[in-house]
C-alpha cells in the first residue's frame, strides 16, 4: 500500500477527489467527437466515433436481418488512435498525425456518464469512415425479437430451439445469404474454423477497403 501511494502521479489524489465529488451527469456525444481513455494511473489513450449506431439503423440501405440490428445496448463504432501515452492533454490536431485502428463497436455507457472525457472533435473524412467485413450466424429470422432475445427465450423454454442456421457475409451495409440453411453439426465442424479465419484475415486485408451507403 505504502509503495502504491508513493508511486501515485502528483495529482492522482485530486484525480481520484473530483470524481468522488461529481454530480450525476448525462454527457451528448456526436459523430467526429474525441474522447480520452485513462488506462491505469499513468496513461491515456484516445478514441474517435465514428458512426452511432441508432441512426445507422435507419438507413434504408441497411437489410431487414442485418446483425447490426442484433446488438444490445446503445452501440456506437469507434476507432482508437494508434498511442499510449502517459499525456492527458493531447488534442485533436496531435492526435491526427497517429493512425487510426480497425473499427470496434462497443456501448456508450462510459461517454454519457463522462467517464471517459470527450476532449474534442473532427469532422470525419472518408478515411476515417470504416466498416468490418465479417461472416455471421443467424439463428432465427424474426423482425420482432433480436437474436440476443431469441437466444434466451429459447434457453428458458419460451421458444422452440433449432438446429438450422442461415450464414451471412457481411461488409459495411452489404449482406450476403448463404443459399441453404446449415445444421448444428456442420457449423461447429467446417463453418466456424472457416469463419475465424475469415474474419481475422479480413480485418487485416480489408482495412482500409470501405463501402459506402448511396
Amino acid at each position: 500500500m505504502q509503495y502504491y501511494i508513493a508511486t501515485c502521479p502528483d495529482d492522482y489524489f485530486d484525480r481520484i477527489n473530483h470524481l468522488r465529488s461529481a454530480k450525476h451527469q448525462t454527457i451528448k456525444y456526436y459523430t467526429g467527437d474525441i474522447f480520452r481513455i485513462e488506462i491505469d494511473r499513468f496513461r491515456y489513450c484516445y478514441g474517435l466515433i465514428t458512426g452511432k449506431l441508432r441512426d445507422i439503423l435507419k438507413w434504408p440501405e441497411l437489410p431487414e436481418f442485418h446483425s447490426l440490428r442484433s446488438l444490445m445496448m446503445v452501440p456506437i463504432m469507434v476507432r482508437y488512435y494508434d498511442l499510449i501515452t502517459e499525456r492527458s492533454d493531447m488534442n485533436a490536431e496531435e492526435l491526427s498525425k497517429y493512425q487510426l485502428s480497425r473499427v470496434d463497436i462497443c456501448g456508450d455507457n462510459d461517454i454519457i456518464w463522462g467517464e471517459h472525457t470527450i476532449i474534442g472533435h473532427k469532422e470525419l473524412t472518408e478515411n476515417d469512415i470504416e466498416f468490418n467485413l465479417v461472416c455471421t450466424k443467424v439463428k432465427n429470422i424474426n423482425s420482432h425479437i433480436t437474436t440476443h432475445t431469441y437466444d434466451s427465450f429459447v434457453a428458458d423454454g419460451l421458444l422452440p430451439g433449432t438446429d438450422q442456421y442461415q450464414l451471412y457475409v457481411e461488409w459495411g451495409t452489404a449482406s450476403l445469404r448463404h443459399t441453404r440453411s446449415i445444421s448444428r453439426l456442420e457449423y461447429n465442424l467446417h463453418i466456424y474454423p472457416c469463419m475465424m479465419i475469415f474474419n481475422i484475415v479480413s480485418g487485416l486485408t480489408f482495412r482500409h477497403v470501405r463501402p459506402y451507403a448511396a
